[in-house]
């Protein structure tokens, strides 16, 4: 996958080790993933919320928040819309 959007991951890099190392392997897995549609992602990340087709939220490790992606699957393209706490 392309990944786009990595500047929003700034909002939290640097707050723990525990979380900088949860972000570099969730964007190498990410950038390497070859998902084809939802379910690859469900399937991969057991603990992700399908918000909307294509749009998707991940739960950050020592973080109570999440990063939103939406992924343009036939393009191979995943963009980072957000990095939010819970509300």
């Amino acid at each position: 996958m392309r990944l786009l959007g990595r500047n929003h991951l700034q909002k939290i890099r640097g707050r723990s080790a525990q979380t900088d190392r949860w972000l570099a392997a969730w964007v190498s897995e990410v950038i390497n993933a070859k998902w084809k549609a939802s379910i690859d992602v469900v399937k991969q990340y057991r603990a992700v919320t399908r918000v909307a087709e294509g749009t998707f939220l991940f739960p950050i490790e020592d973080f109570d928040g999440f990063v939103e992606l939406q992924i343009a699957f036939p393009q191979g393209v995943a963009l980072i819309t957000a990095v939010q706490n819970r509300l």
